[in-house]
């Protein structure tokens, strides 16, 4: 039997030279804003959606970067990343269950998978 398939969208959020990252509760990384789409959402549907429920903000521009294909529990994940730079409201820890903290992250402060999106901006 072959390993399902699950598809995510993530958000590059990027102010200056920083990156908007969660601080995941499960094992401590640092992952952008993002998840899995529901039933019958497009990318930019669940991206928006995704964005509001964990940081809070609205964002204005949303620009494909690149997307990525990994193998970890038990599955085949597939994500499409998008870059924000104009969004409205302050961003803040939605899903305190989900994450720890967050911060405006540089480059070399992002685990290796997060520094290879950023390098498509």
């Amino acid at each position: 039997m072959n390993p399902p398939v699950l598809r995510f969208v993530s958000a590059v959020i990027q102010s200056g030279q920083r990156f908007l990252a969660l601080k995941m509760v499960r094992d401590g990384s640092w992952r952008f804003a993002g998840g899995k789409p529901c039933a019958g959402e497009d990318d930019r549907t669940a991206l928006i959606r995704e964005i509001r429920e964990e940081v809070g903000i609205d964002c204005l521009s949303l620009t494909y970067l690149t997307s990525t294909r990994t193998f970890a529990d038990g599955a085949w994940w597939e994500g499409n990343y998008y870059l924000c730079t104009s969004y409205l409201g302050v961003p803040a820890n939605q899903e305190p269950d989900k994450h720890t903290e967050i911060a405006w992250l540089a480059t070399n402060e992002l685990r290796e998978s997060e520094s290879y999106v950023v390098s498509h901006v």
